[in-house]
């Protein structure tokens, strides 16, 4: 079977999704074909924290402007970058 992300966040999914759910939270994040699409999947894992039915909401969060979900991710209030995921999860 082909897979639909790097191996680090088809890995992170498998951490945080049950099988059950892990197809449906692959088809919610595939609709993101925008810039710079693994960091903002990163982001958007993260951001979802296992939780499936985020990962809808911050799919089309990221469709309307990807750098909302990368500034929410990688910066503090105080416009700090705390984290890179440009960098695959460890």
């Amino acid at each position: 079977m082909k897979q639909l992300f790097p191996a680090d966040v088809e890995s992170q999914l498998e951490k945080d999704y049950p099988a059950e759910s892990l197809a449906e939270v692959q088809r919610c994040l595939s609709p993101y074909q925008g810039p710079e699409r693994t960091r903002v999947t990163r982001c958007i894992i993260h951001l979802s924290a296992g939780d499936a039915t985020k990962v809808s909401h911050f799919v089309s969060a990221a469709v309307i402007d990807y750098r909302d979900i990368i500034y929410w991710v990688e910066y503090d209030p105080e416009d700090r970058k705390l984290r890179d995921f440009n960098v695959p999860f460890a």
